[in-house]
């Protein structure tokens, strides 16, 4: 089973003027049998997409895995993304 895969986007921004704009996102991770919230800072504009599959890709950081929160995303992944739509390749 792969991670649900939403995003929910919160008006967002960069730390400084010299980084790439961020808006304030979610990607969703699971906790037991339930999907649970993460927020993460995603690129705006035509990077959200690559943003958001890079966070998934990366899983739970040390704090949401330490509350039990993982990734059914297998450590060997090919993704890509093509407008709108993301295609996960897992390795076996």
């Amino acid at each position: 089973m792969l991670a649900v895969c939403l995003l929910a986007f919160v008006v967002g921004c960069g730390d400084d003027e010299s980084s790439a704009p961020l808006q304030a996102g979610r990607v969703y991770f699971l906790l037991g049998d339930q999907v649970w919230p993460a927020s993460r800072d995603i690129p705006e504009g035509d990077g959200a997409a690559e943003g958001v599959v890079a966070e998934l890709v990366e899983g739970p950081d040390a704090e949401e895995a330490e509350m039990g929160l993982t990734s059914s995303f297998p450590d060997e992944v090919d993704v890509s993304v093509a407008g709108d739509v993301a295609s996960v390749e897992a390795g076996q």
